[in-house]
């Protein structure tokens, strides 16, 4: 029933942003006006992005003993980014088989490394970005406050639910289900943040990625020839990741493209431009992703065939 229920909420979303876009098709249409530096600028970032993404996996699964290749993992990452727009998290399934399969990574462990890293991504952004508004009031004077509790309000709650799962452990590690998976994630992140290397190297990781995000939505509001402060494609660039990260509707697909709308229109930006700008950065880097893809497949696919070197 539950399976249901989510693949009918990502339908009726996917559908209501489709009405939205083909209501919209004419202003959207006259709007767009992409430049072969446009979509080089765009691609170089996407593919930057996809490195990075591919980094940190290889990284943190170092803790496992698992050492992937830096084309293995920038292979998987596009697996992972394209099996993610399936439902029920059809990316992180992906890789999970993949690891099983060939490094005999266990799912459970796999599992806290998931929850680990994301926990880890998902502070970094808000943090970066929270910093980003207190910066631009440094420089303009004008303090975006709701911009501000929208993002400050979220890492307070995650710094003490972690803070309180810590401080129950013993309590809460006999309940089984979704609570133990959480608390499991959590031990594991306090495992790779007591490895101060690995949590830097991942933490300049995770800025660089917030970078480029930020980078993607410049060039995708430059291409609807929207002229706007780099703060506003930057912190719309968040708020698409964090949707991405904690949205049970495959890769966010609808909910991102409407939440950047709602901070671009917090930021004066108007409704419309920043869910044209999420539209845009969705269309293009699902065209990247289609193109390199059948690579990316080819590569995994002959990785799970071969022998590779099978770690406990």
């Amino acid at each position: 029933m539950k399976k249901i229920i989510v693949v009918f909420t990502w339908l009726l979303i996917l559908a209501g942003l489709g009405y939205y876009l083909i209501s919209h098709a004419q202003d959207l249409k006259k709007l767009i006006h992409i430049s072969f530096l446009n979509l080089l600028i765009f691609t170089l970032a996407f593919f930057g992005m996809q490195f990075f993404n591919g980094l940190r996996m290889r990284l943190i699964l170092c803790k496992k003993t698992v050492r992937l290749g830096i084309l293995e993992s920038f292979h998987l990452t596009n697996i992972n980014t394209i099996a993610n727009y399936l439902p029920f998290k059809g990316g992180i399934i992906a890789v999970a088989l993949y690891l099983k399969k060939k490094y005999a990574l266990s799912y459970m462990d796999f599992a806290k490394l998931i929850i680990a890293n994301q926990i880890l991504l998902f502070i970094t952004i808000i943090t970066v970005t929270i910093l980003s508004v207190l910066f631009h009031y440094i420089l303009t004077g004008i303090f975006l406050y709701r911009v501000f509790w929208l993002f400050a309000i979220p890492l307070i709650f995650i710094l003490l639910a972690i803070f309180l799962l810590n401080r129950l452990a013993r309590y809460i590690l006999p309940v089984n289900g979704i609570l133990r998976r959480i608390l499991e994630g959590v031990d594991t992140l306090s495992i790779i943040l007591a490895d101060k290397k690995l949590a830097l190297n991942l933490v300049l990781i995770n800025c660089g990625i917030t970078l480029i995000m930020g980078i993607r939505f410049a060039v995708s509001f430059n291409i609807l020839s929207f002229r706007a402060s780099p703060l506003l494609p930057f912190i719309a660039g968040q708020v698409n990741m964090i949707t991405a990260l904690l949205s049970i509707v495959p890769s966010g697909l609808g909910i991102a493209e409407f939440m950047a709308g709602v901070v671009s229109e917090l930021m004066g930006g108007g409704l419309n431009i920043g869910i044209y700008g999420a539209s845009v950065d969705r269309i293009i880097s699902v065209l990247l992703l289609l193109l390199v893809g059948l690579i990316s497949f080819r590569y995994i696919y002959h990785g799970m065939l071969s022998t590779g070197k099978r770690l406990e």
